[in-house]
């Protein structure tokens, strides 16, 4: 018997032996109510807490779908990877932190948000161009930008269980304990037979029936993950460990043969602290260590995904130091941030013979690789007497990189070094008109990203390294402004952005005609872009039962690609985003009683304009997205629980496309969910 699932319940029993003196329930007289996603926003920065991240999302990515500029791009079903873009940016030119410590796998440039389980995240930070500093944060240097996810560490004294079931015999649970004072536990649970049917371009027992509808073989996923943290007087200590297994399917046949799977074990420790120093304490230092390791497993016995029989080994290892100090001069603050990263990363194929002597183009390379990077950054913040901000940050990076056939000493070793400075400047100004509160900020940011380790070296298959590969640079210059205002009685806010971006020695993959192929620097690419939103409340402040609130947004890029060298790349649009997208949904909330409240919210979203490949070949589908949201708050303080349960349905129309990767989407979803608070 399976006992994993039902691990929260286990832990609730002993939960008397393990907090023998609980602290008392904190909870507030009203029960808490969901409003707007947004709790938090500047020009440049928006932040999403708990409130909005507890409503029933199956994921990380479930959620950021909601919000303007992002395009979260799920490449398959439950548990296959899901990464984002921002401002148009590809996923490896945005950058993703948890705590300030960045995910991005310098193996190959991107993350999997789809690990990080919703239970453990207590606020999502959203910085663009020019920001301030953030969470130890010092400013964003990616190219499209960083988003910050803080994980939990206090829980209030407050027991929560959350449950959850859905389409595709999907099954969830989640806990959160305390333990002492001090001390935390989450505990998540993921499990999905992603059976939905789908149409199969061959299939297996009929080729010529294409786009034959069935149910989807060998895609069942299954997360477990723990984590635990403690609260000292002089530092934090957190300790997160997962487990997780996903069978991959073949999209293509849907073979009834197909045993393909991926099954990864992995953890970290962080540790971190703050204290303060000089007279008054007018010096802040903060500090974090971080390390990391990840086992990976690939299995296709029968060769249905590949052209031979895999059965590989991954191995990540992530070090991480950071120290940063803060003080204020008068109307200055000055920040100085030291960040010290390791990574490596280690291949093995079991089944090919040819992984030693690396001898073969389409053969597989045992490999080691190695990647440490420094950097230095100071920042400079000025606040004005009439509400004006500058802010300058430059960064001083360098990087030492090296790659070398595994167990063959015969094979050379290729190393690369570079440093690089990336920098930022804004200017921001706010103004106040009786129940007006405007903003505006203009930023310039400087920008790099470094070919990935697989981009530089290759590592297996018939993509070959290039370890000539050059930088993608950009400049990215943007104007941010925000209106929060008061019509008739109702509020009604309203953000526009606006920007350009140049980027040069961008990044694609060149193909042979014998399907093998290399990384090159082929091109300089250009985009502009505009991303709106207005949310407005539809009812006035005098109807104190029930609410109505409207939310619009739009994002519109256009883009064109230079190449000098390859034809086919020049004057295309780039590939991988929707150059046009829409967002809309109305919400209606309703108070009942002191603890009864009930709200419904119809989210749509209409994306276009998608190019799957570099030279505007092959066109992506239009994505149209009806969602439906309802849940119901109960109880208060004066009760023995309190909580929210709900019903989420994605893809109400059940609209058929193709995502990203020309992989058929997932059709109408639903999951029923509850949230009880102890």
């Amino acid at each position: 018997m399976n006992i994993r699932p039902w691990l929260p319940l286990l832990l609730i029993s002993a939960a008397p032996v393990l907090h023998a003196e609980p602290d008392p329930i904190q909870v507030t007289d009203e029960i808490i109510v969901t409003g707007e996603a947004e709790t938090t926003s500047t020009p440049d920065w928006q932040v999403y807490d708990q409130t909005e991240l507890s409503r029933g999302y199956r994921d990380l990515g479930d959620f950021l779908q909601q919000v303007n500029g992002l395009q979260v791009q799920t490449l398959g079903r439950e548990g296959d990877p899901v990464v984002v873009s921002m401002r148009g940016a590809n996923a490896n030119q945005t950058r993703v932190l948890v705590n300030g410590i960045a995910i991005n796998n310098s193996q190959y440039g991107s993350y999997d948000l789809n690990a990080i389980p919703m239970n453990q995240i207590e606020r999502i930070e959203i910085i663009q161009a020019g920001s301030d500093n953030s969470a130890g944060i010092m400013g964003d240097d990616a190219i499209g930008g960083t988003i910050n996810i803080v994980t939990r560490d206090d829980l209030d004294g407050t027991t929560r269980i959350q449950g959850s079931i859905g389409s595709g015999n999907s099954f969830s649970t989640s806990l959160q304990q305390p333990l002492g004072d001090r001390t935390s536990l989450l505990y998540d649970h993921r499990e999905s037979d992603n059976n939905g049917r789908y149409p199969v371009a061959s299939p297996y027992a009929d080729p010529t029936n294409r786009n034959d509808w069935q149910a989807l073989r060998n895609a069942r996923y299954e997360h477990n993950s723990l984590l635990l943290s403690h609260r000292a007087d002089i530092l934090t200590a957190t300790v997160q460990v997962q487990d997780e297994y996903k069978q991959l399917p073949d999209y293509y046949r849907n073979s009834p043969n197909n045993t393909a799977s991926l099954a990864n074990r992995s953890g970290y420790l962080r540790l971190e602290g703050d204290f303060a120093l000089g007279e008054q304490q007018r010096f802040y230092q903060h500090w974090q260590l971080f390390q990391s390791l990840r086992h990976e497993a690939y299995r296709d016995p029968q060769k249905i995904l590949g052209q031979s029989e895999d059965d590989n080994r991954y191995r990540y290892t992530q070090s991480e130091g950071q120290f940063s100090s803060q003080t204020d001069v008068a109307s200055w603050t000055f920040t100085g941030q030291l960040k010290m990263t390791e990574q490596t990363y280690r291949s093995r194929y079991l089944l090919d013979q040819d992984a030693v002597a690396c001898d073969s183009l389409v053969g597989h390379c045992n490999q080691f690789s190695w990647m440490q990077e420094s950097e230095a950054g100071l920042q400079s913040v000025w606040e004005g007497q009439n509400d004006q901000q500058w802010l300058l940050n430059v960064t001083h990076h360098q990087r030492n990189e090296m790659a070398r056939p595994d167990g063959n000493n015969d094979l050379d070793t290729t190393r690369n070094s570079s440093q690089w400075p990336s920098w930022m400047s804004s200017w921001r100004q706010l103004h106040d008109w009786q129940q007006t509160h405007a903003s505006w900020q203009v930023a310039v940011k400087s920008a790099r990203r470094l070919p990935s380790l697989y981009e530089r070296f290759g590592d297996h298959g018939l993509m070959v390294g290039n370890d000539e590969l050059l930088p993608e640079d950009s400049i990215t210059i943007s104007l941010d402004t925000t209106l929060d205002t008061e019509l008739a009685g109702r509020n009604q806010s309203l953000n526009i952005s606006l920007f350009n971006r140049e980027l040069d020695n961008a990044i694609v993959a060149i193909y042979e005609d014998t399907g093998a192929g290399r990384y090159e620097n082929t091109s300089s690419a250009s985009m502009q872009g505009l991303e709106w939103q207005l949310r407005s409340q539809l009812d006035g402040d005098n109807n104190d039962n029930q609410h109505w609130h409207l939310k619009l947004a739009g994002s519109h890029y256009q883009s064109e690609t230079r190449s000098d060298t390859v034809k086919s790349l020049d004057g295309q649009q780039l590939a991988g985003i929707y150059h046009q997208r829409g967002l809309a949904s109305i919400d209606w909330q309703y108070t009942a009683r002191k603890d009864s409240i009930y709200q419904i919210e119809l989210a749509g979203e209409l994306a276009d304009d998608l190019w799957l490949d570099r030279s505007n070949l092959v066109r992506g589908d239009q994505r149209r997205l009806m969602n439906l949201t309802g849940s119901y708050q109960f109880g208060n303080s004066s009760a023995d629980y309190c909580g929210e349960t709900g019903l989420r349905i994605r893809n109400l129309t059940n609209h058929f496309f193709r995502d990203y990767t020309g992989r058929p989407d997932n059709g109408r979803q639903w999951s029923l969910y509850i949230t009880l608070y102890l």
